[in-house]
């Protein structure tokens, strides 16, 4: 078959021996940063760690376990970056990064689900093949099939990935509140402060439509060897400014790895006059098959397929939050207001809930404006009452949030029993109420973790 010969065909594995060992040392530092902003408290801390649909069944580690969790992960990362048994490692690491990744869903993070994700490519791909500890000692037989090559279609899955990272971004990016700069201009004051020198009335209408415009062009000026130097440039400075503006810790740094696999293959022996010497009987790796093709090609459907879930829900997804997650919707919603849950027995009590009880403060800065977060808290709210050994009560909701700096309006609808409604289905709630009308405003709002 014309693809698998194509696929297969050897390039030069330099490039993606440079990428795997970025990808380690950043993946190490990203877990060293959530040491240092107190993340690891927010897997065993809480009394309910809200899951993702289907993945219910995740339990949260404790206290010891969460720890050893995130010092396994900067282990297993700077193995992966040293290239020692790799193939383990990047198993390991993506299996551990998947554990944290869906043990507590308030913790969501594109970037996060990206690592994931790029973690078991990893594992799939011949990253190991120089620059690395197996390559050099090939230890308990973990040395590479072939030194110093990889094939093509290794390359071309982590353009494929980049490439839909930014291109379902920047089509997400075309919405009329995005297009008019906001929710930057309530953020960008809040992160420069009102007196920067460099904020202005129109750098959030400026940033807005220069970050689509750049999420939508830099897979085709970097797929294009004349325009690439200009694609990768545009890259660098996007990556820095986001830096030095958001911080979002490792995944400036990463999107830059991740933009020097458009260059040519060998493109670190021409800029390290050391790497220029090359195996003196150099082994092509081996060709891919019926069942690996199969594979990639249902990968790439998938990856596909997951940012399109928003496109077929009847409303604004960054208000009802349907298919928001796993579509690379990044950055395009503040919203903030007050919730209360009442509980109603059948005897007529009611019970007014403090979601404190359950949740941390940062869960419930979290769930506030996430309708699906809120319907399973009901539903754990219920079958709380349930296992103290009362009748099960109904819950009801008042969630009153400004979306965009709007004027507030309810979110869900008060009159519903949320604890008797279904959570196992795809199609939409009914009882999300209709996203508000009209111009976003400049009211200010939390960003809700993207």
């Amino acid at each position: 078959m014309r693809a698998r010969a194509v696929l297969s065909e050897p390039r030069d594995g330099a490039s993606l021996a440079v990428f795997r060992i970025c990808f380690g040392l950043l993946v190490a530092y990203e877990i060293d940063f959530k040491f240092k902003v107190d993340k690891v408290k927010e897997l065993y801390e809480p009394k309910l760690n809200l899951k993702y649909l289907f993945f219910e069944w995740v339990p949260a580690p404790g206290e010891t376990a969460a720890y050893a969790l995130h010092y396994a992960m900067i282990v297993l990362a700077l193995l992966v970056a040293a290239g020692l048994f790799y193939r383990a490692s990047c198993l390991l690491l993506c299996a551990l990064l998947s554990y944290y990744f869906l043990a507590e869903r308030t913790l969501y993070i594109n970037h996060t689900y990206l690592y994931c994700l790029l973690a078991g490519i990893m594992a799939a791909v011949p990253g190991h093949n120089m620059l690395s500890l197996d390559a050099r000692y090939g230890w308990l037989g973990a040395s590479p099939t072939a030194r110093g090559r990889a094939p093509t279609w290794a390359l071309w899955l982590l353009r494929f990935q980049m490439g839909v990272v930014y291109s379902f971004a920047g089509l997400a990016k075309l919405n009329p509140d995005w297009l008019s700069g906001s929710p930057l201009n309530m953020w960008l004051p809040a992160q420069l402060g009102h007196d920067h020198w460099l904020l202005f009335d129109e750098l959030p209408l400026l940033m807005s439509w220069g970050g689509a415009a750049f999420d939508l062009s830099v897979t085709p000026l970097l797929s294009w060897k004349k325009t690439r130097p200009i694609g990768f440039a545009w890259a660098a400075a996007f990556h820095v400014t986001n830096a030095s503006i958001f911080g979002i810790a490792s995944f400036p740094w990463m999107s830059l790895a991740l933009t020097t696999l458009f260059f040519e293959p060998d493109w670190p022996r021409e800029q390290w006059p050391s790497l220029r010497k090359k195996p003196k009987e150099p082994r092509d790796p081996p060709a891919i098959g019926r069942l690996g093709l199969a594979a990639l090609g249902g990968y790439a459907i998938v990856q596909l397929a997951l940012p399109m879930r928003p496109w077929f829900y009847p409303d604004n997804s960054s208000w009802t939050e349907e298919g928001h997650e796993f579509s690379w919707h990044m950055m395009l919603r503040a919203k903030e207001g007050p919730i209360s849950f009442v509980a109603v027995f059948p005897d007529g009590w009611r019970v007014n809930v403090n979601p404190l009880n359950y949740l941390t403060k940062r869960q419930l800065s979290r769930l506030r404006g996430r309708p699906d977060l809120i319907h399973q808290f009901c539903l754990f709210v219920a079958d709380e009452y349930e296992r103290l050994g009362r009748q099960r009560p109904r819950i009801y909701v008042n969630a009153s949030m400004s979306f965009n700096g709007r004027p507030p309006a309810p979110l869900v609808d008060p009159t519903v029993d949320l604890a008797a409604e279904p959570r196992l289905s795809i199609r939409p709630a009914r009882w999300i109420l209709p996203s508000p009308k009209g111009p976003p405003g400049t009211a200010s709002g939390n960003d809700d973790g993207d």
